[in-house]
């Protein structure tokens, strides 16, 4: 989700700040679509979500955010209940 947020609000600056960060453009490959545990994109999500902790002191937090297609119906509510093992919290979005 922040790749794609990162593309798309400004091409140019993502491959400036790729170059800068690696060296080269990171080529994005939106065809991966394996969503079970353990699987590419749930390790890398899992990974983003320690990355955000580690960087930000909180939990990542996007209902819908590693969904593909239409979101689950709870993302177009004004108000959601956001669950985890450590707290329940009302979200605006």
């Amino acid at each position: 989700l922040i790749w794609h947020t990162h593309i798309l609000a400004s091409i140019h600056q993502y491959d400036c700040d790729c170059i800068a960060v690696s060296g080269r453009t990171i080529h994005h490959d939106d065809s991966l679509n394996d969503r079970t545990e353990g699987g590419k994109l749930d390790v890398s999500f899992q990974e983003t979500k320690r990355l955000w902790k580690d960087t930000y002191g909180e939990e990542y937090y996007c209902i819908g955010g590693m969904y593909r297609g239409e979101p689950p119906d709870d993302f177009f509510q004004r108000e959601w209940i956001l669950s985890s093992s450590s707290s329940d919290e009302k979200v605006r979005p």
